[in-house]
Protein backbone atom coordinates (compact mmCIF):
# COMPACT_ATOMS: atom_id res chain seq x y z
CA UNK A 1 0.00 0.00 0.00
CA UNK A 2 1.54 3.21 -0.82
CA UNK A 3 2.33 5.68 1.93
CA UNK A 4 1.60 9.00 2.82
CA UNK A 5 4.90 10.58 1.69
CA UNK A 6 4.35 8.28 -2.13
CA UNK A 7 1.10 9.51 -2.58
CA UNK A 8 2.15 13.24 -2.34
CA UNK A 9 4.97 12.76 -4.68
CA UNK A 10 3.22 11.06 -7.30
CA UNK A 11 0.99 14.02 -6.75
CA UNK A 12 3.97 16.66 -7.11
CA UNK A 13 5.32 14.86 -10.55
CA UNK A 14 1.80 15.02 -11.55
CA UNK A 15 1.43 18.70 -10.86
CA UNK A 16 4.91 19.45 -12.75
CA UNK A 17 4.30 16.65 -15.16
CA UNK A 18 6.92 14.62 -14.55
CA UNK A 19 6.18 11.16 -15.65
CA UNK A 20 4.92 8.43 -13.26
CA UNK A 21 5.52 4.38 -13.12
CA UNK A 22 2.73 2.55 -14.64
CA UNK A 23 1.76 -0.81 -12.33
CA UNK A 24 3.25 -2.55 -14.35
CA UNK A 25 6.62 -1.37 -13.40
CA UNK A 26 9.20 -3.51 -12.23
CA UNK A 27 9.64 -2.02 -8.42
CA UNK A 28 5.96 -1.38 -7.82
CA UNK A 29 5.65 -5.20 -8.84
CA UNK A 30 8.69 -5.96 -6.28
CA UNK A 31 6.35 -4.53 -3.73
CA UNK A 32 8.40 -0.71 -4.11
CA UNK A 33 6.36 2.55 -3.45
CA UNK A 34 8.52 4.85 -5.55
CA UNK A 35 6.17 6.07 -8.48
CA UNK A 36 9.18 7.82 -10.05
CA UNK A 37 9.54 6.30 -13.66
CA UNK A 38 13.27 6.80 -13.71
CA UNK A 39 13.58 5.49 -10.07
CA UNK A 40 16.03 2.85 -9.25
CA UNK A 41 16.46 0.85 -6.23
CA UNK A 42 19.50 -1.61 -5.11
CA UNK A 43 19.21 -4.90 -3.66
CA UNK A 44 21.77 -7.82 -2.45
CA UNK A 45 21.06 -10.84 -4.14
CA UNK A 46 19.58 -12.54 -1.22
CA UNK A 47 16.94 -9.60 -0.90
CA UNK A 48 16.59 -9.59 -4.55
CA UNK A 49 15.22 -12.61 -4.50
CA UNK A 50 13.30 -12.72 -1.35
CA UNK A 51 11.63 -9.56 -2.15
CA UNK A 52 10.58 -11.84 -5.70
CA UNK A 53 9.51 -14.46 -3.61
CA UNK A 54 7.28 -12.29 -1.34
CA UNK A 55 5.90 -9.92 -3.98
CA UNK A 56 5.01 -13.00 -6.32
CA UNK A 57 3.28 -14.64 -2.94
CA UNK A 58 1.00 -11.63 -2.18
CA UNK A 59 0.04 -11.11 -5.78
CA UNK A 60 -1.38 -14.50 -6.01
CA UNK A 61 -3.30 -14.45 -2.48
CA UNK A 62 -5.77 -11.97 -4.62
CA UNK A 63 -6.97 -14.25 -7.65
CA UNK A 64 -8.97 -10.75 -8.67
CA UNK A 65 -5.87 -8.82 -8.57
CA UNK A 66 -4.53 -7.05 -11.66
CA UNK A 67 -1.50 -8.13 -13.45
CA UNK A 68 -1.50 -11.03 -10.54
CA UNK A 69 0.72 -13.36 -12.62
CA UNK A 70 2.85 -10.81 -14.68
CA UNK A 71 5.85 -10.85 -11.98
CA UNK A 72 6.04 -14.55 -11.60
CA UNK A 73 6.03 -14.99 -15.67
CA UNK A 74 8.65 -12.24 -16.41
CA UNK A 75 11.17 -13.20 -18.87
CA UNK A 76 14.33 -11.49 -19.53
CA UNK A 77 13.88 -10.13 -23.07
CA UNK A 78 18.03 -9.60 -23.69
CA UNK A 79 21.23 -10.50 -21.26
CA UNK A 80 24.09 -7.99 -21.56
CA UNK A 81 27.93 -8.70 -20.73
CA UNK A 82 29.25 -5.38 -19.81
CA UNK A 83 32.89 -4.14 -19.32
CA UNK A 84 33.87 -0.66 -18.03
CA UNK A 85 36.43 1.48 -20.19
CA UNK A 86 38.38 2.88 -17.01
CA UNK A 87 39.76 2.06 -13.82
CA UNK A 88 39.76 -2.20 -13.26
CA UNK A 89 37.54 -2.72 -16.27
CA UNK A 90 34.98 -3.54 -14.16
CA UNK A 91 32.36 -6.32 -15.61
CA UNK A 92 28.83 -6.46 -14.89
CA UNK A 93 25.58 -8.23 -16.47
CA UNK A 94 22.46 -5.87 -17.49
CA UNK A 95 19.69 -7.50 -18.46
CA UNK A 96 16.00 -6.11 -19.69
CA UNK A 97 12.90 -7.64 -18.28
CA UNK A 98 9.48 -7.90 -20.30
CA UNK A 99 5.77 -9.86 -19.48
CA UNK A 100 2.84 -10.11 -21.14
CA UNK A 101 0.41 -7.11 -20.25
CA UNK A 102 -3.46 -7.95 -20.49
CA UNK A 103 -4.72 -5.33 -22.77
CA UNK A 104 -1.71 -5.13 -25.02
CA UNK A 105 -0.46 -6.30 -28.09
CA UNK A 106 3.52 -8.27 -27.44
CA UNK A 107 5.67 -8.69 -24.53
CA UNK A 108 5.86 -5.33 -22.62
CA UNK A 109 9.21 -3.50 -21.24
CA UNK A 110 8.75 -3.86 -17.20
CA UNK A 111 12.05 -2.20 -16.18
CA UNK A 112 15.88 -3.59 -16.06
CA UNK A 113 18.65 -5.27 -13.78
CA UNK A 114 22.57 -4.64 -13.72
CA UNK A 115 24.02 -7.36 -11.62
CA UNK A 116 27.34 -6.87 -10.29
CA UNK A 117 29.87 -8.22 -7.58
CA UNK A 118 31.62 -5.59 -5.36
CA UNK A 119 33.36 -4.89 -2.30
CA UNK A 120 32.04 -2.47 0.34
CA UNK A 121 33.94 1.22 0.18
CA UNK A 122 35.32 0.01 3.67
CA UNK A 123 36.86 -3.12 2.70
CA UNK A 124 38.22 -1.93 -0.08
CA UNK A 125 41.81 -1.46 0.77
CA UNK A 126 44.88 -2.44 -0.36
CA UNK A 127 45.82 -3.95 3.33
CA UNK A 128 42.56 -6.28 3.67
CA UNK A 129 43.01 -7.30 0.10
CA UNK A 130 46.83 -8.42 1.17
CA UNK A 131 45.11 -10.22 4.04
CA UNK A 132 42.44 -11.93 2.28
CA UNK A 133 45.27 -13.22 -0.47
CA UNK A 134 47.57 -14.23 2.07
CA UNK A 135 44.62 -16.08 4.11
CA UNK A 136 43.44 -17.85 0.96
CA UNK A 137 46.78 -18.71 -0.67
CA UNK A 138 46.79 -22.16 0.87
CA UNK A 139 43.20 -23.24 0.57
CA UNK A 140 41.98 -25.22 -1.80
CA UNK A 141 40.83 -23.00 -5.08
CA UNK A 142 37.90 -25.35 -5.84
CA UNK A 143 36.81 -24.47 -1.78
CA UNK A 144 33.65 -22.09 -1.27
CA UNK A 145 34.63 -21.06 2.63
CA UNK A 146 37.37 -19.00 2.29
CA UNK A 147 37.60 -16.27 4.79
CA UNK A 148 38.32 -12.94 3.66
CA UNK A 149 36.14 -9.92 2.64
CA UNK A 150 32.67 -10.05 2.00
CA UNK A 151 31.59 -9.74 -1.63
CA UNK A 152 28.55 -6.91 -2.23
CA UNK A 153 27.00 -8.74 -5.11
CA UNK A 154 24.39 -6.51 -6.21
CA UNK A 155 20.96 -6.26 -8.56
CA UNK A 156 20.00 -2.86 -9.17
CA UNK A 157 16.42 -2.34 -10.38
CA UNK A 158 15.89 0.29 -12.53
CA UNK A 159 11.84 1.29 -13.45
CA UNK A 160 9.96 1.62 -17.10
CA UNK A 161 11.05 4.77 -17.48
CA UNK A 162 14.49 3.55 -18.87
CA UNK A 163 13.83 2.23 -22.37
CA UNK A 164 16.55 1.22 -23.48
CA UNK A 165 20.43 0.20 -22.67
CA UNK A 166 21.72 3.31 -23.01
CA UNK A 167 19.56 5.11 -20.73
CA UNK A 168 21.09 2.25 -18.12
CA UNK A 169 24.13 2.74 -19.03
CA UNK A 170 26.02 5.28 -20.27
CA UNK A 171 29.65 4.66 -21.33
CA UNK A 172 30.87 1.11 -20.90
CA UNK A 173 31.10 -1.49 -23.65
CA UNK A 174 29.02 -3.88 -24.22
CA UNK A 175 30.90 -6.97 -25.18
CA UNK A 176 27.81 -9.83 -25.49
CA UNK A 177 24.49 -9.70 -25.83
CA UNK A 178 21.92 -11.81 -26.85
CA UNK A 179 18.41 -10.63 -27.78
CA UNK A 180 15.47 -12.76 -27.51
CA UNK A 181 12.78 -10.38 -28.43
CA UNK A 182 14.86 -10.15 -31.68
CA UNK A 183 15.13 -13.66 -32.02
CA UNK A 184 11.53 -14.25 -31.99
CA UNK A 185 12.38 -16.67 -28.96
CA UNK A 186 10.46 -14.53 -25.75
CA UNK A 187 8.39 -17.60 -25.17
CA UNK A 188 12.02 -19.78 -24.60
CA UNK A 189 13.78 -16.92 -22.91
CA UNK A 190 14.93 -17.20 -19.16
CA UNK A 191 12.24 -15.80 -16.61
CA UNK A 192 13.37 -13.85 -14.14
CA UNK A 193 13.01 -16.26 -11.53
CA UNK A 194 16.23 -17.97 -12.86
CA UNK A 195 18.20 -14.95 -12.84
CA UNK A 196 17.11 -14.59 -9.24
CA UNK A 197 17.70 -18.21 -8.47
CA UNK A 198 21.31 -17.81 -9.90
CA UNK A 199 22.69 -14.46 -8.42
CA UNK A 200 21.81 -15.74 -4.82
CA UNK A 201 23.12 -18.99 -5.47
CA UNK A 202 26.37 -17.27 -6.38
CA UNK A 203 26.47 -15.44 -3.45
CA UNK A 204 25.66 -18.59 -0.76
CA UNK A 205 28.44 -20.59 -2.87
CA UNK A 206 31.49 -17.87 -2.95
CA UNK A 207 30.09 -15.27 -0.16
CA UNK A 208 33.62 -13.56 -0.08
CA UNK A 209 35.62 -11.44 -2.83
CA UNK A 210 38.45 -12.50 -3.82
CA UNK A 211 40.57 -10.01 -5.88
CA UNK A 212 42.29 -13.01 -8.05
CA UNK A 213 39.09 -15.68 -8.49
CA UNK A 214 35.95 -14.50 -6.84
CA UNK A 215 35.52 -10.77 -8.32
CA UNK A 216 33.45 -9.02 -10.59
CA UNK A 217 35.09 -11.21 -13.19
CA UNK A 218 34.10 -13.93 -12.01
CA UNK A 219 30.46 -13.36 -11.00
CA UNK A 220 29.50 -11.46 -14.22
CA UNK A 221 30.86 -14.27 -16.56
CA UNK A 222 29.31 -17.64 -14.77
CA UNK A 223 26.29 -15.24 -14.23
CA UNK A 224 26.28 -14.73 -18.04
CA UNK A 225 27.47 -18.84 -18.65
CA UNK A 226 24.39 -19.79 -16.69
CA UNK A 227 21.51 -17.27 -18.29
CA UNK A 228 22.65 -17.28 -21.82
CA UNK A 229 22.98 -21.34 -21.94
CA UNK A 230 25.63 -23.06 -23.71
CA UNK A 231 25.24 -20.54 -26.66
CA UNK A 232 27.50 -18.40 -24.80
CA UNK A 233 30.37 -20.35 -25.62
CA UNK A 234 30.58 -18.74 -29.46
CA UNK A 235 28.84 -15.22 -29.36
CA UNK A 236 30.88 -12.79 -31.31
CA UNK A 237 31.79 -9.89 -29.30
CA UNK A 238 30.62 -6.30 -29.96
CA UNK A 239 33.50 -3.75 -29.61
CA UNK A 240 34.80 -4.26 -32.84
CA UNK A 241 38.05 -5.15 -31.63
CA UNK A 242 38.62 -2.02 -29.71
CA UNK A 243 39.56 -1.64 -26.21
CA UNK A 244 40.53 0.98 -23.49
CA UNK A 245 44.28 2.01 -23.86
CA UNK A 246 45.94 0.97 -20.21
CA UNK A 247 46.29 5.00 -18.76
CA UNK A 248 42.83 5.50 -17.42
CA UNK A 249 43.36 9.32 -18.35
CA UNK A 250 43.40 8.17 -21.74
CA UNK A 251 40.57 5.47 -21.57
CA UNK A 252 37.80 7.62 -22.77
CA UNK A 253 39.29 9.33 -26.17
CA UNK A 254 42.50 6.98 -26.96
CA UNK A 255 40.84 3.19 -28.40
CA UNK A 256 43.53 0.89 -30.14
CA UNK A 257 43.21 -2.24 -31.99
CA UNK A 258 43.12 -4.98 -29.91
CA UNK A 259 46.23 -6.87 -32.20
CA UNK A 260 48.23 -3.60 -31.35
CA UNK A 261 48.28 -4.40 -27.36
CA UNK A 262 51.01 -6.21 -25.89
CA UNK A 263 50.81 -10.13 -25.27
CA UNK A 264 49.17 -11.13 -22.15
CA UNK A 265 47.44 -7.90 -21.63
CA UNK A 266 44.65 -8.10 -18.36
CA UNK A 267 41.62 -7.19 -20.62
CA UNK A 268 41.57 -10.05 -22.34
CA UNK A 269 40.72 -11.08 -25.90
CA UNK A 270 37.69 -10.20 -27.71
CA UNK A 271 36.54 -13.01 -29.58
CA UNK A 272 34.37 -15.45 -27.99
CA UNK A 273 33.26 -16.17 -24.99
CA UNK A 274 35.51 -19.46 -23.23
CA UNK A 275 38.67 -17.31 -24.41
CA UNK A 276 37.77 -13.89 -23.05
CA UNK A 277 39.12 -14.39 -19.13
CA UNK A 278 42.52 -14.44 -18.63
CA UNK A 279 42.53 -12.63 -14.83
CA UNK A 280 39.30 -15.41 -14.13
CA UNK A 281 40.07 -18.39 -17.28
CA UNK A 282 37.06 -19.69 -19.13
CA UNK A 283 38.12 -22.90 -17.55
CA UNK A 284 37.16 -21.87 -14.43
CA UNK A 285 34.36 -20.15 -15.03
CA UNK A 286 32.72 -23.43 -16.71
CA UNK A 287 33.75 -25.70 -13.75
CA UNK A 288 31.87 -23.21 -11.53
CA UNK A 289 29.11 -23.28 -14.07
CA UNK A 290 28.85 -27.09 -13.94
CA UNK A 291 29.29 -27.17 -10.29
CA UNK A 292 26.36 -24.81 -9.69
CA UNK A 293 23.91 -26.20 -12.17
CA UNK A 294 22.26 -28.90 -10.19
CA UNK A 295 21.58 -26.80 -7.30
CA UNK A 296 20.56 -24.06 -9.67
CA UNK A 297 17.73 -26.65 -11.84
CA UNK A 298 17.16 -27.89 -8.02
CA UNK A 299 16.58 -24.39 -6.27
CA UNK A 300 14.27 -22.88 -9.63
CA UNK A 301 12.50 -26.22 -9.83
CA UNK A 302 11.72 -25.62 -5.99
CA UNK A 303 10.79 -22.00 -6.25
CA UNK A 304 8.47 -22.72 -9.02
CA UNK A 305 6.48 -25.76 -7.37
CA UNK A 306 6.22 -23.21 -4.05
CA UNK A 307 4.87 -20.52 -6.11
CA UNK A 308 2.77 -22.53 -8.30
CA UNK A 309 1.43 -23.81 -4.83
CA UNK A 310 0.71 -21.01 -3.62
CA UNK A 311 -1.33 -20.01 -6.61
CA UNK A 312 -3.22 -22.81 -6.66
CA UNK A 313 -4.25 -21.79 -2.68
CA UNK A 314 -4.82 -18.13 -3.76
CA UNK A 315 -7.29 -19.48 -6.38
CA UNK A 316 -9.26 -21.81 -4.18
CA UNK A 317 -10.81 -18.66 -2.59
CA UNK A 318 -11.98 -17.53 -6.13
CA UNK A 319 -12.35 -21.19 -7.39
CA UNK A 320 -15.21 -21.06 -4.21
CA UNK A 321 -16.65 -18.08 -5.53
CA UNK A 322 -17.12 -18.79 -8.74
CA UNK A 323 -18.83 -22.03 -7.85
CA UNK A 324 -21.19 -20.30 -5.13
CA UNK A 325 -21.77 -18.36 -7.98
CA UNK A 326 -22.61 -20.89 -10.60
CA UNK A 327 -24.76 -22.78 -8.02
CA UNK A 328 -26.36 -19.47 -7.41
CA UNK A 329 -27.49 -18.84 -11.14
CA UNK A 330 -28.28 -22.82 -11.37
CA UNK A 331 -30.97 -22.17 -9.09
CA UNK A 332 -32.07 -18.52 -10.35
CA UNK A 333 -32.22 -20.35 -13.62
CA UNK A 334 -34.20 -23.15 -11.95
CA UNK A 335 -36.41 -20.52 -10.41
CA UNK A 336 -37.27 -18.91 -13.69
CA UNK A 337 -37.69 -22.33 -15.35
CA UNK A 338 -40.24 -22.86 -12.61
CA UNK A 339 -41.76 -19.39 -12.69
CA UNK A 340 -42.36 -19.88 -16.73
CA UNK A 341 -44.16 -23.30 -15.83
CA UNK A 342 -46.05 -21.95 -13.27
CA UNK A 343 -47.35 -19.14 -15.93
CA UNK A 344 -47.68 -21.29 -18.56
CA UNK A 345 -49.68 -24.12 -15.77
CA UNK A 346 -51.84 -20.77 -14.62
CA UNK A 347 -52.24 -19.73 -18.55
CA UNK A 348 -53.36 -23.73 -19.28
CA UNK A 349 -56.23 -23.05 -15.85
CA UNK A 350 -57.05 -19.92 -17.42
CA UNK A 351 -57.89 -21.31 -20.68
CA UNK A 352 -59.17 -24.28 -19.44
CA UNK A 353 -61.79 -22.20 -17.19
CA UNK A 354 -62.55 -19.92 -20.49
CA UNK A 355 -63.17 -23.44 -22.17
CA UNK A 356 -65.65 -25.05 -19.26
CA UNK A 357 -67.38 -21.14 -19.45
CA UNK A 358 -68.27 -21.83 -23.32
CA UNK A 359 -68.89 -25.58 -22.83
CA UNK A 360 -71.37 -24.60 -20.21
CA UNK A 361 -72.82 -21.53 -22.64
CA UNK A 362 -72.87 -23.95 -25.01
CA UNK A 363 -74.94 -26.74 -23.33
CA UNK A 364 -77.33 -23.84 -21.51
CA UNK A 365 -78.16 -23.21 -25.44
CA UNK A 366 -78.90 -26.24 -25.86
CA UNK A 367 -81.17 -26.84 -22.83
CA UNK A 368 -82.69 -23.32 -24.65
CA UNK A 369 -83.35 -24.98 -27.67
CA UNK A 370 -84.33 -28.49 -26.34
CA UNK A 371 -86.94 -26.32 -24.38
CA UNK A 372 -88.00 -24.42 -27.27
CA UNK A 373 -88.37 -27.66 -29.36
CA UNK A 374 -90.65 -29.19 -26.82
CA UNK A 375 -93.01 -25.96 -26.55
CA UNK A 376 -93.17 -26.19 -30.03
CA UNK A 377 -93.90 -30.09 -30.20
CA UNK A 378 -96.36 -29.79 -27.05
CA UNK A 379 -98.27 -26.32 -29.28
CA UNK A 380 -98.21 -28.60 -32.65
CA UNK A 381 -100.26 -31.27 -30.75
CA UNK A 382 -102.32 -29.16 -29.47
CA UNK A 383 -103.21 -27.70 -32.13
CA UNK A 384 -104.01 -31.07 -33.87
Amino acid sequence: MPTTASQFKTFIRRILHLPTSSDTALLHLLGQSNNDSRATECFSTDQFCLSYHHSCSLAFLNANAPHRELLYSARIGAVYFMKRRAGWRHEYIVVSVYGKVAGRQGPQLLGWLKCERTVYERDNTAMNHAKAYSANASTDSSSTSHSGIPALDCITVFNDGYTSLRDVVTKDSTVFSVDFLQRGRFENAPFLLNLAIAADLLTHRSPNYDLLRKQCYWFAGVLFRTIVGPQADDLPTEVEGLVPVPSDSQAQSNLVPLQDLPTGTAIGTFRTFRTYFQIVTSNEVEVEYKGLTPDYIENVKDLRTKLQGEKAQGDKPAQLEKQVKDEAQRADAAMAQAKDEAQRADAAMAQAKDEAQRADAAMAQVKELQERLQAAQAHNAQQA
